[in-house]
């Protein structure tokens, strides 16, 4: 089943295939990327979670205005065209489109085929960027309203709520909520949970359910610390690793990650997109990565190439500048890796910069 996104913000299109199981998404700031995986993950959700046609509209309305406010962020920025949305399986296509700055829902009767298509088991989950920041951030902010209910004078008062959009708030409550008996661990998982913790963050990340806290804890020591204590590669990776030890139960799982890189040094880079592709490979989970890092890049490349990843079965597209917003485009993938149309292009100017200032060098001397 593909979704279809057209003339959404700065997006002027964007086809996503969810029969792939690891996609990986490219390009530069500002594009559109983060919008366009917001659109797929709540139309995922929506999907999984609603079972007629009245509910679908009105769970997706609910989780699309939590997220984008109005019908007027979410037109064409460029071009002012209206946006459309598409559920395409080979027998059928849903569409959502807006009509006097309404959401209205074209064959809706075709809701029951499209949701065929899907693995009703599934859970999706979302990790946004800046994971860490965001979860410190609302867990203190959760403390200081939990104080301030203590006082009904001051709830007399307006107080001001920061709005969440639905894919950030959906994972902060799945944190924020963790049950210690909910907890179904996945051995699979666990060993390649294991794998992050022993070679990337060279300690454990420990969940204490009387203290409903996660702490870290180094390798060789009897410390256990606070997120806030540790190094910013080691806060950044926590909500992942969390997840997958915690919350990724053993079941079919979609799970988006925003710049996984974020605070990594290349050799973690590549050592996490390598055991990322054994998540997809050994349990059952689908991987839509968005992210700016070539080290990931060209890791993945040579794991296609050494016959470590399913060509059928992966995608990778780059965001690109075009007329009337940006174009999410393919990217050719065979047995020789992916085509560089993202990285490629700012090597060599940087190659070509240090060609002409080793020249202007030579000539001065």
């Amino acid at each position: 089943m593909q979704i279809k996104i057209r003339n959404f913000g700065p997006i002027k299109a964007f086809d996503f295939d969810l029969k792939k199981d690891l996609v990986m998404i490219f390009g530069k700031n500002n594009i559109g990327k983060s919008y366009g995986i917001y659109v797929v993950y709540l139309l995922v959700k929506t999907l999984l979670k609603s079972h007629d046609k009245q509910a679908f509209l009105a769970d997706f309305q609910d989780a699309f205005y939590a997220t984008f406010e109005s019908i007027d962020n979410i037109t064409n920025r460029f071009s002012k065209k209206p946006m459309s949305l598409s559920l395409c399986s080979d027998v059928a296509e849903l569409r959502i489109e807006v009509k006097d700055k309404q959401l209205v829902l074209t064959n809706a009767s075709l809701l029951t085929k499209i949701r065929l298509e899907l693995d009703t088991q599934q859970q999706v989950y979302y990790l946004p960027a800046a994971r860490f920041g965001i979860y410190q951030a609302l867990s203190a902010f959760s403390a200081i309203f939990a104080e301030l209910s203590k006082s009904r004078n001051i709830l007399r008062q307006k107080v001001e709520i920061p709005a969440l959009t639905d894919p950030v708030s959906d994972y902060f409550l799945g944190l924020s909520n963790l049950k210690i008996n909910d907890i179904k661990v996945d051995k699979q998982i666990l060993s390649l949970v294991e794998e992050i913790e022993q070679y990337i963050l060279k300690g454990e990340v420990i969940f204490n359910p009387e203290l409903n806290k996660f702490f870290y804890k180094p390798s060789q020591t009897d410390l256990c610390l606070n997120f806030s204590l540790t190094s910013s590669m080691v806060s950044e990776l926590f909500p992942l690793v969390a997840y997958l030890k915690y919350i990724v139960a053993n079941s079919p799982s979609i799970i988006f990650i925003e710049e996984p890189e974020a605070h990594l040094h290349p050799e973690a880079q590549v050592q996490l997109i390598e055991i990322l592709v054994k998540l997809v490979k050994v349990a059952r989970v689908k991987l839509v990565v968005a992210c700016h890092s070539d080290s990931m890049f060209d890791k993945m490349s040579n794991l296609i190439i050494g016959g470590k990843i399913d060509i059928a079965s992966t995608g990778a597209i780059v965001f690109e500048e075009a007329g009337e917003g940006s174009l999410a485009k393919p990217l050719a993938i065979d047995e020789l890796g992916i085509d560089d149309e993202n990285f490629l292009e700012t090597a060599q100017e940087l190659y070509n910069e240090k060609l002409e200032l080793v020249e202007n060098l030579n000539e001065a001397t």
